[in-house]
């Protein structure tokens, strides 16, 4: 069934309904440069050009902005019936939690702006299974930071991303115009931090949600979306663009097949897409960028699109005096040294920072303890006589040995001598990095994160945790021709024992799972991008242990009283 043939000049309401649709779809302004709703009823020359994009999007010929039967059939299969555009294709739907749990790091109001424009897009790209959202959504996910940035180099300033370019792209004209790249080279050789901006806003550099690259591509996006993307290359980074343009790509590059046999982050379906995206090949074989990140957010955002979730009710903030022993109950709003040591406990279930104060990210972590290790049916938040019983044995089933995590040098007390503090590396920033302190003990909350991860990676499967590394002084450090810094009270290393008739080869899949498990369940990050968070190192690294660290923790939350020695200090309550 049809309306009649929308054409220009054409009258009425089914027109303004199509109109409305078009600006779901993002082909069509909302309103013109006056300020004037679009939607008038009348096709008029915007709104033929709007069909004419949509024509060209989806392959229906002749493209000549016409919407008869061919067209309007493919616009009621995307939401758009009987002069009432739908808000949203109900199978292409994907909840707010599942976009909440992808953008973690994008404003709410972006988060809250896709929720609601984007059913047109996510149709378009006809993601109409949870398979096919969540291999969209983690991909998307990892490629923008968790929507922190929509451009490639998005995570370092201007000046350092525009000598990036230069050093990749100077050779090539369709990513760097040749007016423009004289420019960057003024800019760099005078560290312009603003000018290097500006230059990049010329430049066609990676951009969008799944990074649109080359003149060329933009180009393509212009009838598409309907948007002048060579003019202005940074609308590409407006989440709402970088979206419809990641849903175009995915389209195009028929990424759907794929994901469709994507049951799990393990599968080929799932390595396939990722190889997709990230190499530009659908290959079940090789491990693309990021590898780890991408499937801890598949884990992360699968379940969410596949059953409806709920987020446990709020726990009544009732206020702890600072100094209140840990036997007391604890609810968000209390302050004071037993919240410090509870969110070091619980460093490796979700984690937050150790500053004292209960807040939403402790709760989290509480939460996440109760669910996940008491079985507690609907966990309340709070922690109770049961809760710091349940803490109590988890470290009696977990313990950490100490004599493994001792420095081998033979010459220092077993934690190093205390020596060089305040002193750095020479000719290097000072940084965590190239401190070059022997700290008194290991970090509470990576013996905490340690056990945590001890505990996951047993529940899924992985076998028996072990110590790899622990404390290396200085002197060990000059035995072994090393310079790393890590190692002195910052880090441990983990392994799993080997079962009969494996190999290197499994255990470096099984150290990739666990180092996905622990982005997932211990907020850990790979690498040491983000400041104040638990690090690991990626697998180009350690390949087959697991090296976990806090090394991009400000000094405040590296202070002497969070180093211990023995099992005493650590499980002191």
């Amino acid at each position: 069934m049809t309306t009649g043939t929308i054409r220009r000049g054409a009258r009425g309401t089914n027109v303004e309904s199509f109109q409305r649709f078009l600006i779901t779809q993002g082909l069509l302004a909302a309103t013109d440069a006056g300020g004037r709703p679009t939607a008038t009823g009348v096709a008029d020359a915007p709104t033929i050009d709007a069909i004419r994009a949509f024509q060209l999007r989806y392959g229906i010929a002749p493209a000549q902005g016409v919407a008869g039967p061919a067209t309007q059939t493919k616009a009621r299969s995307l939401g758009w019936a009987d002069g009432t555009p739908a808000e949203a294709a109900v199978s292409s739907a994907i909840s707010l939690d599942a976009l909440r749990a992808a953008f973690r790091k994008m404003p709410a109001a972006d988060v809250d702006t896709i929720a609601r424009d984007g059913s047109a897009w996510f149709a378009a790209a006809d993601l109409s299974n949870p398979e096919r959202q969540a291999c969209f959504l983690a991909n998307v996910c990892v490629e923008s930071g968790e929507g922190a940035y929509f451009r490639e180099a998005g995570y370092v300033p201007p000046l350092a991303a525009l000598r990036y370019f230069v050093q990749t792209y100077a050779a090539k004209p369709s990513i760097i115009p040749p007016d423009v790249l004289p420019r960057a080279r003024a800019v760099l050789a005078a560290a312009d931090q603003a000018g290097a901006q500006a230059v990049i806003d010329r430049c066609y550099v990676g951009r969008a949600a799944l990074q649109v690259t080359h003149r060329a591509n933009y180009e393509t996006l212009v009838p598409v979306l309907g948007q002048d993307f060579v003019a202005e290359p940074r609308l590409l980074e407006q989440p709402r663009w970088a979206i419809a343009a990641g849903a175009v790509w995915w389209r195009d590059n028929g990424a759907n097949v794929h994901a469709d046999q994507a049951t799990s982050a393990d599968g080929p379906g799932f390595r396939k897409v990722c190889n997709l995206v990230n190499r530009g090949r659908a290959t079940a074989t090789g491990r693309p960028n990021g590898w780890t990140e991408r499937q801890a957010a598949f884990r992360r955002i699968y379940p969410l699109l596949r059953t409806p979730t709920e987020m446990p009710a709020p726990v009544h903030a009732r206020a702890v005096p600072a100094g209140s022993p840990a036997s007391s109950v604890l609810e968000r709003g209390a302050t004071g040294p037993a919240v410090e040591a509870l969110q070091l406990r619980l460093a490796g279930f979700r984690g937050t920072l150790w500053d004292g104060e209960y807040g939403p990210g402790t709760e989290l972590q509480v939460v996440t303890f109760q669910r996940d290790y008491m079985r507690v049916a609907t966990p309340s938040g709070a922690v109770d006589a049961a809760t710091v019983e349940a803490l109590r044995r988890f470290a009696a089933e977990y313990p950490v040995d100490f004599t493994a995590l001792r420095c081998p040098c033979g010459r220092c007390s077993g934690f190093g001598l205390g020596r060089f503090t305040g002193e750095y590396q020479a000719g290097m920033p000072r940084t965590e990095a190239y401190h070059r302190r022997e700290y008194p003990g290991i970090h509470r909350a990576i013996l905490h994160a340690m056990r945590a991860a001890a505990f996951h990676a047993s529940r899924a499967g992985h076998g028996r945790a072990v110590v790899n590394s622990g404390y290396r002084c200085w002197f060990d450090n000059l035995a072994h021709g090393r310079t790393s810094t890590n190692h002195m009270g910052k880090a441990i290393d983990i392994d799993f024992d080997l079962a009969p008739g494996e190999d290197k080869r499994a255990d470096r899949d099984r150290c990739d799972k666990v180092r996905g498990l622990l982005v997932e369940t211990g907020n850990f990050q790979v690498g040491w991008s983000g400041a104040n968070r638990k690090a690991l190192e990626p697998s180009e690294i350690a390949p087959t242990w697991v090296h976990m660290d806090v090394r991009a923790y400000a000094p405040r939350y590296l202070e002497d009283r969070f180093f211990v020695r023995s099992a005493d200090e650590l499980d002191a309550i």
